[in-house]
Order: C-alpha cells, then sequence, then structure tokens
C-alpha cells in the first residue's frame, strides 16, 4: 500500500494554481496487458491522485494480473501523490512496464522510475526539478516549510540516482536546474528512459501548468497554446447555427430570442443588459478578488485550499494588486515537483 505523506500542520498551505484541471487514473481491462493511465495533473483532492492509482491497481489485482503497463502523460502536480504512486509500485506484486507519451515532467515521474521498463515516444519531454511550496506563517512555520521540502527532494533523489545509475551530487544539480529533456532519445541517453518509441503524441499539460516552471520549453507552450485555441474554435463552431438551419423549421420569434437573451442577462448593450462589476465578482468568490479575477480568465473550476488568516487586500477591476500578484507567483509551485 501507499505510504501517506502528510505536510507540515503549524503552516497554512496554498493550491499550486488558483485555477487546476482535473487528471485522471483509469485501468483498461480491455488490451492484452491491463493498463493503468495517468494522464493530466496529479493532485490528492481530485481525480490524477494516489487514491485513484491504488483503486485501479487493485482491480487489476482482483484479476491476478502479474503483470501490467503505466501509460504517463503529465505535467506533474503534487510530490506526495508521485511519492505514494512511486512506492505502491515498488511495493506490488504487479510487475509495471512504463510508457511515456507527451510529457512525463515534476511529480509524474517519480511513478515511472519505479517500473520495470521506462518506454518513451520520439517526441515526449521529461523534466526534473526541485519541490517547491507556498506558506504562510511565522519563521518557525517557514522553517518546518523548508525542512520538509528538503525531505521531499532527498526521496525523489535516491529515486531518480536508483534508476539512472548516476551519482547523487549529479543528479541535485540536474534537478536545482529543473532539467528538460526535449526528446525520448535525450531522456534515453540521461538514464531516465530505457528505448524510444516510434510515436507521436500530444502533451497533457496546460500553457498555467508550463508557467509554473521556470525553463519550460517555449515550443512546448507555443503547441499547447495552438492546441487550446484549435479546441475553442471547434467548439465555438459546434455552438454555431448555419444559416440554412437558421433559414429552416426553426419558428421561435425574434421576440422570444430577445426574451431569453434578457433573461440570461445577455441583452445587447443599452437594452436593460448589465456588466458584473468587479465587487460583484468578488462576492461570487468568498470575497477573494484575487481568485474573482482569475476567475474571469477562465471557465475552469478554481481550487484553493488554504488561505492566509488575514484578509485579501481590495483590488481595482483591471488586475491584482501587487500583493495579490506576489502571492499568485509565491504560490504559483505549491505541492509542485
Amino acid at each position: 500500500m501507499a505510504k501517506e505523506i502528510t505536510t507540515p500542520d503549524p503552516v497554512a498551505l496554498y493550491a499550486t494554481q488558483a485555477v487546476r484541471r482535473v487528471g485522471s487514473v483509469v485501468a483498461d481491462m480491455s488490451e492484452d496487458i491491463p493498463t493503468i493511465r495517468i494522464s493530466g495533473p496529479m493532485y490528492s483532492d481530485m481525480q490524477g491522485s494516489s487514491r485513484d492509482f491504488m483503486e485501479a491497481h487493485d482491480s487489476l489485482k482482483s484479476l491476478g494480473a502479474k503483470e501490467a503497463r503505466l501509460e504517463i502523460n503529465s505535467g506533474g502536480g503534487s510530490i506526495t501523490e508521485g511519492i505514494a504512486i512511486y512506492d505502491a509500485i515498488a511495493a506490488s506484486d504487479i510487475e509495471f512496464d512504463c510508457f511515456i507519451f507527451g510529457i512525463c515532467a515534476s511529480a509524474a515521474t517519480l511513478p515511472a522510475m519505479s517500473c520495470r521498463s521506462i518506454t518513451i515516444a520520439k517526441n515526449a519531454r521529461l523534466m526534473i526539478h526541485e519541490a517547491r511550496s507556498g506558506s504562510y506563517g511565522t519563521a518557525d512555520d517557514l522553517e518546518e516549510v523548508a525542512a520538509w521540502l528538503r525531505r521531499m527532494n532527498d526521496t525523489a533523489i535516491a529515486a531518480y540516482v536508483a534508476r539512472t545509475g548516476r551519482t547523487e551530487e549529479d543528479i541535485r544539480a540536474l534537478a536545482k536546474e529543473e532539467t528538460w529533456y526535449h526528446s525520448g532519445q535525450d531522456a534515453v541517453d540521461a538514464g531516465f528512459a530505457d528505448r524510444v518509441l516510434d510515436v507521436e503524441a500530444v502533451a497533457e499539460v496546460s500553457e498555467a501548468e508550463l508557467r509554473a516552471f521556470d525553463n519550460a520549453p517555449e515550443d512546448l507552450r507555443e503547441a499547447v497554446v495552438a492546441a487550446d485555441e484549435g479546441a475553442s474554435d471547434a467548439d465555438t463552431q459546434d455552438d454555431t447555427v448555419s444559416d440554412d438551419e437558421g433559414a429552416g423549421g426553426d419558428d421561435t420569434s425574434a421576440s422570444e430570442v430577445n426574451a431569453d437573451d434578457d433573461a440570461n442577462g445577455d441583452a445587447p448593450e443599452g437594452e436593460g443588459s448589465t456588466a458584473p462589476d468587479a465587487d460583484a465578482n468578488a462576492n461570487e468568490n468568498n470575497g477573494d478578488p484575487l481568485i474573482a479575477d482569475m476567475n474571469a480568465d477562465s471557465g475552469e473550476e478554481s481550487v484553493v485550499t488554504a488561505r492566509p488568516a488575514e484578509p485579501a487586500q481590495s483590488q481595482d477591476a483591471k488586475g491584482p494588486s501587487p500583493w495579490g500578484q506576489r502571492i499568485a507567483e509565491m504560490n504559483a509551485g505549491f505541492g509542485k515537483f
């Protein structure tokens, strides 16, 4: 079983990002070799956690599986989740062979390190770096978090050393610099994978996740942005009714459409529409204008694990205050590995 890893108690720890995508861990029994897939971000409070991995693992075990594939396409997440899955694989009676597609970065690298073999797609990116966190508290609280981060680093470094055969000093230097391997062959040459698979896959990572890293490749960021824009354009096209369809059997009157628009707050400017102001957004987000501002740019779910005891400072509708920006930057990496 995966061992439980807790964060320091006296400290108010923040979420990695105000806006967080949902990852997934699923078991696929339809293949000749049963497969567990980890895709997207890994966090304990949503899909993509070590708990989900253990449920998938137990499903395989109940079927008597002796061997399985672990497929990873993830930019990482919480280091404690990565370590827990690493330990679970190491202790399992099932022999796992890992296949990396798209991206395997940060905490997502740890489950791979405990597998029997690691195969990586030719265009996949692999990245290691030091654990990071954001915290709020006294000097003693911050020192406790620093000590905890060092323990997390030691655990990860030991896993990389055992896998690659490289020296501890070498691996620590690579992690400190946030080292990216820009192809499957680069990862193999560095000892983090065994062989290259002649396939290509799209990285399951968002631009927001990439911004949390120090040295994220610009070409990867551009590719992610382009893919997101393409998906957004496709959604817009799906939602658009063609002129032919509008001229057909739709007998909805213009007055009825306008009435629906008014009810949904979509009336044209000057005809009763009102734009929500910053105060209204703050009220909808529990009085936190920083989160209100972040939510204004994304339709994704907002998740915050803890906040300071003091109320957040006010800000105008144009953007977060300098304090808010600093907190956002500080917390961009909490739990990120």
